[in-house]
């Protein structure tokens, strides 16, 4: 009898133990799903964020620099196609904490933050003195300067030097409005050679110097299903 009353007893204590079992096991899974979902947020966050300032980015200026107001011109379909988003995820990309791109409606997810540097170019005109050495150096840096030479009386200027290097030249005298490229890593000398005595407003140079300022870019990626429980 002891035995018989036994077997009730050890046959409810085993389904306690195998629901038990079950419920540890479903709770884990679930954590561990919540982990590698977590973990392919991140790595999905990473990669974008890498892609939006590498190099090759077409909103960038070159690695980790962001051209001023780049990122406005960014769709979802370039998030799809050019930066291998999934389009079951979900995206915010913020600089400075304001949101300049959205893709679905992320609204928890995982965020990754860059500090990056973001750059613009400020328009400029001068109209140059020149002294008797026909040189003048450029308050800043700039890639390239449009110069309009028009010279007065019997003034010619025939070769245009930028930092020693020829850019500009005709013989018979140059006029007339010339884009000319220079290096972006130091500061452009121009000498304007030729004949006479060069006026104010002969020569005017348009330049655009660049100014980068930091920032901090936000990515934020929510996988499809991450807003369940």
């Amino acid at each position: 009898m002891r035995g018989q009353t036994s077997l009730p007893a050890l046959g409810v204590a085993l389904v306690v133990l195998v629901s038990a079992t079950l419920f540890t096991v479903s709770v884990a899974g679930e954590q561990l799903t919540g982990a590698d979902r977590d973990a392919i947020e991140r790595e999905t966050a990473v990669a974008l964020s890498e892609r939006l300032v590498g190099s090759t980015s077409p909103v960038t200026a070159r690695e980790n620099v962001l051209r001023a107001g780049a990122l406005d011109g960014v769709s979802v379909r370039d998030l799809r196609e050019t930066y291998g988003l999934d389009r079951d995820d979900a995206v915010r990309v913020s600089l400075d904490g304001e949101v300049v791109l959205t893709a679905g409606a992320p609204d928890r997810g995982t965020a990754v933050d860059r500090i990056v540097l973001v750059q613009n170019h400020t328009r400029r005109t001068i109209e140059p003195l020149l002294d008797r050495s026909r040189r003048v150096t450029l308050p800043r840096r700039s890639s390239s300067v449009t110069v309009a030479i028009d010279p007065t009386g019997n003034s010619t200027v025939e070769t245009v030097l930028a930092n020693g290097a020829v850019v500009l030249r005709d013989p018979d005298g140059l006029s007339g409005s010339y884009d000319v490229d220079l290096s972006r890593y130091e500061t452009a000398t121009l000498a304007f050679l030729g004949t006479g005595a060069l006026r104010q407003g002969d020569v005017t140079m348009t330049y655009r110097p660049t100014r980068t300022r930091k920032a901090s870019l936000r990515v934020t990626v929510q996988r499809w299903g991450a807003d369940d429980g």
